[in-house]
């Protein structure tokens, strides 16, 4: 679409091939890169403003060099300051049907449909990048909102203190902030106790996160490293000390939830707790000791593929 603001760039690892050519004919900007050459994509991905990552499995009939793809593909978008990515990814079948489920075969020693498989696997090199939008507090286009307290600054849950971080265009933000001032007086306001504390405890943020969120990070890395290859699927977060995890629908989340405990131990939350429209999920809490947490990853690991 020439009257747009943007020209396709087309991708492929020979520019002189007929099919090339008749992309550039259209008025394709054809770049020359592979795959499996990370240097080239990120050349080729260089001043993109976005990217549609698509692998082909067919090629080469390998998850491993699949999977290396997609992260390649990943990698170099980060590398180039892409702002918009589209993966074209599949369902990870092992989520429906365990690898012990006998009712479909079992291939290359850890996959049902290995083509799926493979890239609804490869999804979190994608939605792991550290370069998503983390905060919208500060900006301007319209008004916004952003909810702070002592719970995430501090890590301190149980002490009752929060705020709102409020900007927008002048004349609205001004308004919604006069009604959010009658609402907070009336219905939100903060206990005396821990108003009084709040300076203190500010200052004491530099002690207490950091342990904190070095174990919230390592166990949620422990989380992913047990589950990757499994039927449950660790899902994409921006913050807190839970963990949300995507399990077979069989036997249900409650039953789930409920052997995990009997039979091992195990705590976690149905997501029903939370409002989850549909099953199966369940909520894990990052906060317990290391050691602790990568038995109890290695359990809900194995407990996902045992049916």
């Amino acid at each position: 679409d020439k009257s747009g603001g943007f020209t396709a760039r087309a991708l492929t690892r020979d520019t002189t091939s007929d099919k090339a050519k008749a992309l550039a004919k259209l008025g394709a900007e054809v770049v020359a890169a592979d795959v499996d050459d990370l240097e080239s994509l990120q050349r080729a991905f260089k001043g993109a403003y976005g990217a549609f990552c698509v692998t082909f499995f067919w090629e080469h009939l390998s998850p491993e060099k699949e999977f290396a793809e997609a992260t390649n593909l990943a990698k170099a978008a980060k590398h180039a300051g892409v702002q918009h990515v589209i993966w074209s990814t599949l369902e990870d079948t092992r989520k429906w049907v365990p690898l012990s489920d006998n009712r479909m075969p079992t291939l290359m020693g850890k996959y049902k449909v290995p083509h799926c498989d493979v890239k609804g696997e490869a999804d979190h090199v994608f939605t792991d990048a550290s370069s998503r939008v983390r905060s919208l507090a500060g900006r301007d286009e319209a008004l916004v909102f952003v909810l702070g307290g002592l719970s995430k600054s501090c890590l301190l849950p149980q002490m009752k203190a929060a705020w709102i971080a409020a900007s927008g265009p002048a004349d609205l933000l001004d308004d919604a902030l006069a009604r959010l001032e009658v609402m907070t007086d009336t219905y939100l306001s903060v206990n005396t106790p821990v108003q009084l504390a709040l300076p203190r405890l500010l200052a004491l943020r530099g002690v207490i996160r950091p342990p904190l969120m070095a174990r919230l990070a390592g166990n949620r890395a422990r989380l992913a490293q047990a589950l990757r290859g499994s039927a449950a699927t660790l899902l994409p977060t921006d913050g807190g000390w839970s963990a949300v995890v995507r399990v077979p629908r069989y036997p249900g989340e409650e039953e789930r939830a409920l052997r995990l405990l009997t039979r091992h131990g195990l705590r976690v939350h149905p997501g029903f707790f939370f409002d989850f429209p549909a099953e199966a999920f369940l909520v894990v809490s990052l906060l317990g000791p290391e050691d602790e947490f990568a038995r109890g990853a290695a359990i809900l690991a194995a407990d996902a593929d045992a049916f």
